[in-house]
């Protein structure tokens, strides 16, 4: 079974972070046309939030840019999951890896949680510094690195759920998927 990304929610995303990225170079770029007002009593501080904003959203946005170019977000076969969903997407893991799977709501962000047996070889097996951190802190977060954002794919939640706890199911009948 292939889960894609839902393209409309690509493109609001992608959007969207140009969005504030815009802000950012406004806020760089016109920082002596505002009166001071409130905390902003001088220019610079506009400076630092417009730089803070490009930087933060550029990030976002060259990160981003690796996920929309694919087109399938997840693969569930009789070995297991293939995780794409996002840009430290773990990758292959198998069935016997996976203890649990559970839903989680967070900062009105949901969630498919993939409880896995070793997650210390989830996070050593990443490609690079980046990805180590960001499982890190999935796991610090979560209990688990891998984090499957709801976000932008194209099935409800509950759908997706019920299908991995089948898949896992059926593995552990030993039943072939």
């Amino acid at each position: 079974v292939e889960i894609t990304f839902n393209s409309k929610r690509k493109i609001l995303l992608i959007f969207i972070k140009i969005c504030f990225i815009s802000i950012g170079i406004f806020f760089l770029i016109k920082a002596n046309d505002f009166e001071p007002f409130w905390v902003i009593r001088s220019a610079w501080v506009l400076r630092i939030a417009g730089l803070i904003a490009i930087a933060y959203f550029g990030t976002l946005f060259i990160l981003y840019l690796k996920v929309a170019a694919r087109k399938v977000a997840l693969i569930i076969d009789k070995e297991g999951i293939v995780d794409r969903s996002s840009f430290v997407g773990v990758g292959r893991i198998l069935w016997s890896q996976i203890s649990e799977i559970k839903t989680h709501e967070s900062n009105s962000a949901s969630y498919v949680l993939v409880f896995v047996n070793k997650p210390a070889d989830i996070i050593k097996n990443s490609r690079n510094w980046f990805e180590r951190w960001h499982l890190r802190v999935q796991h610090r977060s979560f209990r688990t690195p891998v984090a499957i954002p709801m976000i932008a794919l194209n099935i409800y939640i509950d759908d997706l759920e019920s299908l991995l706890l089948s898949r896992l199911e059926d593995y552990k009948n030993g039943v072939g998927a």
